[in-house]
């Protein structure tokens, strides 16, 4: 687990994250092509659900916070 300290205000935020080049190689905060790297995210993803599973932890609510472009829970979808 990871945090931030000190948390950005809302301001710097949103101007973080209000744009699309924040997933798409702007210089700075974010990513330099996340988007290329989706099947990377769900073989990574599909192993922890994989091992989430061998432990009985299936089924229920899944709550993703900070979730990107959501890899995550369309992993755990299929």
């Amino acid at each position: 687990m990871w945090y931030l300290s000190p948390l950005p205000d809302q301001e710097m935020l949103l101007s973080i994250y209000s744009g699309n080049d924040y997933y798409s190689g702007r210089n700075g905060p974010g990513y330099t092509d996340y988007i290329s790297y989706a099947r990377a995210h769900a073989f990574t993803y599909g192993r922890l659900l994989g091992q989430l599973s061998k432990k009985g932890i299936t089924g229920g609510s899944l709550l993703e916070i900070g979730c990107g472009m959501g890899y995550f829970l369309k992993t755990a979808s299929n």
